[in-house]
């Protein structure tokens, strides 16, 4: 159950109370972070760019949508190449 469904992959607002939910992120004034989630009812996940702007949990205004993607499962750490 932890996501969003799918209509709400593209909600900044579903998407932080998701991340609220399942995260104590902290971060300084500025810093940024990638936030992928998947949806809870299929295999399609969003891409977000986190900047924090405040003290605090992740707020909808501090997320920029980069993408929605439907894949074929569903998306995991094991699906990304960090560098």
């Amino acid at each position: 159950g932890e996501g969003v469904t799918t209509a709400n992959l593209g909600s900044a607002t579903a998407v932080a109370t998701a991340f609220n939910n399942e995260f104590a992120i902290t971060a300084a004034n500025g810093e940024d972070a990638v936030l992928v989630v998947n949806d809870t009812n299929g295999n399609s996940f969003s891409v977000w760019r986190w900047i924090q702007a405040g003290d605090g949990e992740t707020a909808a205004g501090e997320l920029t949508l980069i993408g929605i993607v439907t894949a074929n499962a569903t998306v995991t750490t094991a699906s990304f190449d960090f560098a």
